[in-house]
């Protein structure tokens, strides 16, 4: 990579002349795929015990909306951020 561009690439020196890190769009999205495959199987997991040990459907239900809502909405920030880099 040339001196000097950022083009999807962001070059992290941490001081010393030697050291820098470059993270490109390519390995956020892997990131985020094997971020988004482990809130799968956890999300699988609770809907699971919230519908089969949860005391109050209503409770369960406010639960479940509460979780997807903040989560879709933290997945969106993430992709519009990679999108965005």
């Amino acid at each position: 990579m040339e001196e000097g561009t950022l083009e999807n690439s962001l070059n992290f020196n941490l001081g010393f002349p030697s050291s820098s890190f470059v993270v490109n769009s390519d390995f956020l999205w892997l990131i985020l795929s094997v971020v988004f495959l482990v809130f799968l199987v956890l999300s699988l997991i609770l809907i699971f015990h919230w519908n089969k040990f949860g005391l109050h459907a209503t409770a369960v239900g406010t639960a479940e909306i509460v979780y997807f809502s903040v989560s879709a909405f933290l997945i969106l920030g993430a992709v519009a951020s990679i999108l965005l880099f």
